[in-house]
């Protein structure tokens, strides 16, 4: 429903604003007034005003929707944290320059979450593995 309101909101905009421009234009060309209460000369306005405003509308409810896809995925690539794949070290400051970057240890980061140690299965099975 919400957006049915938009599109006669968008048709309406149209056709107020190509009906005054029409009129202004009628009035500072023709320098006539005799337009003014003749219905006709609102209908070709009214009906192009009104389609064009849907025709924009659409457009720019569109151009809303993938601004709002491409924040999206914007938030969730910047939620990617750099990891060092030798030492696990993460950094903290990803986007600043390559020498401002700060590098600390993964506990360091995760350090305000409640953290256990434990093994997962393949590290359990290679340390029992070096225990005999």
């Amino acid at each position: 429903m919400k957006i049915y309101l938009k599109l006669v909101f968008f048709f309406l905009i149209g056709l107020v604003f190509l009906n005054a421009f029409s009129i202004i234009q009628k009035v500072f060309i023709i320098h006539s007034l005799d337009f003014i209460l003749n219905p006709k000369a609102y209908v070709v306005p009214s009906l192009f005003g009104g389609l064009s405003g849907l025709i924009i509308g659409l457009h720019g409810m569109k151009i809303q929707d993938l601004n709002k896809q491409l924040q999206n995925r914007v938030n969730n690539l910047e939620k990617i944290i750099p990891i060092c794949s030798i030492c696990k070290k993460i950094c903290e400051n990803p986007l600043d320059n390559e020498e401002d970057r700060n590098w600390i240890d993964v506990t360091e980061h995760l350090w305000p979450q409640k953290m256990s140690h434990g093994f997962c299965p393949d590290c359990f099975k290679e340390q029992m593995k070096q225990l005999d």
